[in-house]
């Protein structure tokens, strides 16, 4: 009996090592999919169910540093699943991509998610329209008393397939000098602005730009 006993004992503590508690159930919600590099992050979303009673969650943490673990509760109640997600860099990662992230309680019950999808090398295409909204001469608003000082806004919309990270932008006119800009990341579907700051001696100059984005695409726009 004795002998039976700690041969149970063993088995438990076996299975705690090696294998995963039953006390959470974690199903994949976002399909497995081919992505590309141009998109820089993707995420993974889970539902988190509790199979038990409360579970508290003490630690949520990758395998590798390219990813990041997102829990918005620490508590998971029974009967009110949430979501989780973990977000990878793409960037550099082209092939197969397979990572672990494991899931921690309180309790000891833990449980791993695995994040795996293709990653290519080559983007989709990216359908980009720019419109000018606006240029102004700072210098008619006494903002500055350098007259070759302008302001654009644009409106860019995205209508492409992945999301629009702006990286870098020149002037192909060597008389026009592009001080700053600013702009922010435009999702899909999404249209955002684009304000560059440039200075140009000659006002009958048209504005012609080289706009860098994602994994080093290319878009020329020019001024009507």
């Amino acid at each position: 009996m004795k002998a039976i006993t700690i041969s149970i004992t063993f088995l438990i503590i076996i299975t705690k090592i090696f294998g995963q508690d039953t006390c959470l159930k974690i199903t994949r919600l976002t399909p497995y999919d081919t992505v590309t590099e141009a998109d820089y992050i993707h995420r993974t979303v889970f539902l988190i169910e509790s199979l038990k009673d409360t579970v508290e969650i003490e630690r949520f943490a990758s395998s590798c540093g390219c990813e990041v673990p997102h829990i918005a509760h620490g508590i998971i109640y029974p009967s009110y699943p949430d979501t989780i997600y973990v977000e990878s860099l793409l960037l550099g990662r082209p092939g197969p991509y397979h990572k672990s992230t494991y899931l921690k309680t309180k309790s000891g019950c833990f449980h791993s998610i695995f994040t795996d999808f293709y990653v290519s090398n080559y983007p989709p295409p990216t359908n980009i329209t720019i419109e000018r909204f606006s240029k102004e001469n700072l210098h008619e608003y006494s903002f500055v008393e350098n007259k070759n000082d302008w302001i654009y806004d644009l409106l860019v919309n995205n209508i492409g397939m992945n999301n629009l990270v702006i990286k870098d932008i020149r002037s192909t006119n060597p008389d026009i000098i592009i001080s700053s800009w600013d702009s922010k990341q435009i999702k899909t579907g999404n249209s955002g602005w684009l304000r560059i700051y440039l200075q140009k001696t000659n006002t009958s100059d048209r504005l012609s730009i080289e706009i860098i984005y994602n994994a080093n695409q290319k878009l020329i726009w020019s001024e009507d």
